[in-house]
């Protein structure tokens, strides 16, 4: 039987992930962060600000990962940060 390796997990440093947090803000694009929390895996989100981010969320109305706040702020253990879009508005953040 093999032996199995041991899954390494890096989270992302809270003042880094609130700084990304501001970015999106200053160019109106809200990002889905996913985090751990109490040792399962929650889809923060906030006010969805496109078409694209709209129909995401509607696709996944009933999925109980996903967490609703006013003002996004990064729990204790972030994994990854994910902006939705169309190119032309998720460019802005890259050509900023």
């Amino acid at each position: 039987m093999e032996k199995s390796a041991p899954i390494q997990i890096h989270e992302l440093n809270v003042d880094l992930v609130e700084s990304i947090i501001e970015l999106g803000n200053q160019y109106g694009i809200s990002p889905f962060i996913l985090e751990i929390e109490n040792g399962k895996d929650v889809f923060s989100y906030s006010d969805p600000q496109s078409n694209f981010e709209q129909s995401f969320l509607n696709d996944r109305k009933n999925d109980p990962r996903l967490i609703y706040s006013k003002h996004l702020k990064p729990l204790e253990h972030t994994l990854t940060i994910n902006f939705l879009g169309k190119t032309p508005q998720i460019q802005k953040l890259t050509n900023g």
